[in-house]
């Protein structure tokens, strides 16, 4: 269905309904597409699976999910496939009959058969072969070989393997332990599974010298047991320094490449020493407010320059180099001020996606956290009026007008509207590093007070002429006034006044007073009269 598909290097097969399919002969031979995610196929109806990945491009293949209890032919199934990964660990093969080149040309590197039942198998005939990176196979209880002819992989003879496989048993697949060691054709003709199953892997051999290569400085120290790691012998036990043999040396006076053999047994592994020339100090440094937050050295940002001729180093080149992200240190912060970036000695902010820095032509390169004063906002309320002020971290808040209040001294802005709390001093307090309201305060003046004060002594005001209450021009113009204050605002052509309750009251008192003189006055002249005329006939009576 897929078949010869060179062009096609991916494939959505998220809806395929497979579940009435039953031959899937070469569904994917031959085709370049290199994933497949086949974890939707219904495979539970498939009887035929030869050649399904014939060739085919996919580097992995988990087909964990495939049903395969119906499948009858499993032929060249993996032939060539390109899949170093290939999960068939739940393959149920108790009805196949047909494995005949199954993994032939295949690359995967292990293979996992510990669910295969081959009791129905009657040709198996090239299985394996030409497999030559299979060097790991798990084979289980009901696995049987037919015949020799699966040509399971030799192990190669190397300095790194025996030629052998050999069982993992309590081992691990780098350090088999088991029992049996053998050749692929003895594997073959003397696997059992009801004694044998396990992780089958190539033997590796037991002599082994490890080195490692390693990078120097002119004038630096080395000593040939610098690169020496490790050693084993026939046996597999530990071989000390002093039996290697060293075949080389290095001179650390003058850069070069040095090649140093180390040799055991036969086996012989080579290191290689570099020795580099000193390269000149270059550093990029990081400021935070004076603070030196990251410096950051020139060679981590450079690289050796190499003869692509000789293939050997030849000098340093530091040349012109950009400072990657990873290294920039992390925005910092500063309370009431917001980071704008990095900047250099001249004061210019600086991208490092674009900024080249010659570190053959200078050796420090500075960069300071440029900041800048957040503005903040000043609410100054007056009994729930407000106005707003824009104001720079730390700078001074301009003072506004005094506000007025009838029948009150303003006691100037404080921070709440609590009774006991900061007067603000604009003078010497700055913007704190965040919002602020302030609040006008009144002190109420005393009765004897009168008018509106914003801060003066609170002297009453100048008295005026009464108005006479039968004038009809002065009616229409007492037609101001403010309840909320318990106050009458009284206007005439001429003048103002403000009568309070309490001048009403005199008003009431001052006639009263009036009355009551008059009648004291007649009470005193009749009381007189009287005297007079007793006193009178008194003195007459007496004469006659």
């Amino acid at each position: 269905m897929f078949a010869y598909r060179s062009d096609a290097t991916s494939l959505d097969l998220s809806s395929f309904d497979t579940s009435q399919v039953t031959n899937m002969h070469g569904m994917f031979a031959f085709n370049a597409a290199t994933s497949l995610d086949l974890s939707n196929f219904d495979t539970s109806q498939v009887t035929n699976m030869a050649s399904m990945f014939y060739n085919n491009g996919a580097t992995s293949l988990d087909l964990s999910s495939f049903d395969t209890s119906n499948v009858m032919t499993m032929g060249s199934m993996f032939y060539g496939s390109a899949a170093t990964s290939l999960d068939v660990s739940n393959f149920d093969t108790s009805n196949v009959t047909n494995m005949h080149g199954m993994f032939r040309y295949s690359t995967a590197t292990s293979l996992d058969l510990s669910n295969f039942n081959t009791s129905q198998v009657t040709t198996m005939e090239y299985m394996f072969s030409g497999a030559q990176q299979l060097q790991s196979i798990t084979l289980g209880s009901q696995f049987r070989f037919t015949s020799t002819n699966a040509y399971l992989t030799s192990a190669p003879t190397t300095t790194k393997y025996t030629g052998k496989w050999q069982n993992v048993s309590s081992g691990t697949v780098d350090k088999p332990k088991g029992s049996f060691i053998g050749t692929a054709t003895e594997l073959m003709s003397t696997y059992d599974g009801s004694t044998m199953a396990d992780t089958y892997v190539w033997q590796p051999s037991l002599l082994e010298v490890n080195v490692q290569d390693s990078v120097l400085m002119v004038g630096d120290t080395w000593n040939p047991a610098d690169n020496f790691v490790s050693g084993l012998d026939s046996v597999g036990d530990p071989v000390d320094f002093n039996a290697i043999t060293v075949t080389g040396s290095v001179d650390t006076t003058q850069p070069g490449v040095h090649s140093v053999d180390y040799s055991y047994g036969g086996i012989t592994s080579t290191a290689t020493i570099t020795v580099l020339e000193t390269m000149p100090a270059s550093w990029v440094n990081f400021f935070v407010d004076g603070t030196n937050v990251r410096a950051i050295p020139g060679s981590a940002l450079s690289t050796a320059k190499w003869d692509l001729t000789t293939g050997l180093w030849d000098k340093w080149n530091p040349g012109t180099v950009k400072v990657p992200t990873d290294k920039i240190p992390s925005e910092p912060t500063k309370q009431g001020y917001e980071f704008k970036g990095w900047k250099d000695t001249t004061g210019a902010i600086v991208d490092f996606s674009i900024l080249d820095l010659d570190l053959n032509n200078q050796n420090e390169f500075d960069f300071y956290a440029a900041f800048e004063k957040k503005e903040y906002t000043v609410t100054f309320d007056i009994d729930g009026k407000k106005e707003t002020q824009k104001v720079l971290f730390e700078d001074l808040i301009n003072e506004p007008t005094a506000p007025k209040k009838e029948k009150h001294k303003f006691d100037g802005w404080h921070i709440s509207p609590q009774t006991k709390t900061t007067k603000w001093d604009f003078s010497t307090m700055g913007m704190p590093a965040n919002h602020l309201t302030l609040y006008a305060k009144f002190t109420k003046l005393s009765d004897s007070g009168s008018g509106t004060d914003s801060g003066d002594s609170g002297a009453p005001s100048k008295p005026v002429s009464p108005v006479k209450p039968n004038n009809q021009s002065n009616k229409e113009s007492m037609s101001d006034f403010t309840s909320s204050t318990g106050s009458t605002k009284i206007t005439s052509q001429e003048n103002t006044m403000t009568a309070s309750p309490t001048m009403s009251q005199g008003g009431k008192l001052a006639k009263l007073g009036e009355t009551s003189s008059l009648f004291l006055q007649g009470f005193g002249l009749l009381m007189l009269i009287s005297g007079t005329v007793f006193f009178w006939k008194k003195r007459k009576k007496t004469h006659s």
